[in-house]
């Protein structure tokens, strides 16, 4: 029975990561926007693409100067959204380790009326259950 409940909590473990590290990338991928028009290397493309046309003397030097602005203006953008998203995962990091504080509290404190109720020649199944349910929830929280 433990090793099973213990494959319960690792495949749960696993399954939380795996969704944890699933959205935190589809986040960092909508902000780069790679499968879009608007990204950062279609923007590199347009400013090296006025570099050269100046070179073969097809474009003006102000053409080069407004797609160098345009990219630094999107470079400004993607870092500002970036910082955005790393504020939201320390935000989240932050309540998952509050969430896990508490989580093995409680588990404390149910490891302790366990052996209270054992001790005293009782039983503890009920509170070996809460203990189970807390366990399970962390393990959704710590890999």
């Amino acid at each position: 029975d433990g090793a099973l409940q213990s494959r319960v909590w690792d495949s749960t473990a696993n399954d939380a990561a795996a969704q944890q590290a699933f959205s935190l990338l589809a986040g960092v991928e909508s902000i780069l926007g790679e499968l879009s028009g608007s990204d950062l290397s279609t923007e590199l493309t347009a400013f090296f693409n006025a570099w050269s046309e100046l070179g073969n003397k097809r474009q003006s030097a102000a053409v080069v100067v407004q797609n160098g602005e345009k990219l630094a203006s999107f470079m400004r953008r993607l870092r500002t959204d970036l910082t955005g998203q790393r504020a939201t995962i320390d935000r989240q990091l932050e309540a998952s380790v509050t969430a896990a504080d508490g989580l093995l509290s409680q588990i404390a404190e149910l490891n302790r009326q366990i052996a209270d109720a054992e001790n005293g020649g009782g039983t503890a199944s009920g509170l070996r259950d809460r203990r189970d349910s807390a366990m399970t929830e962390l393990s959704k929280l710590i890999d």
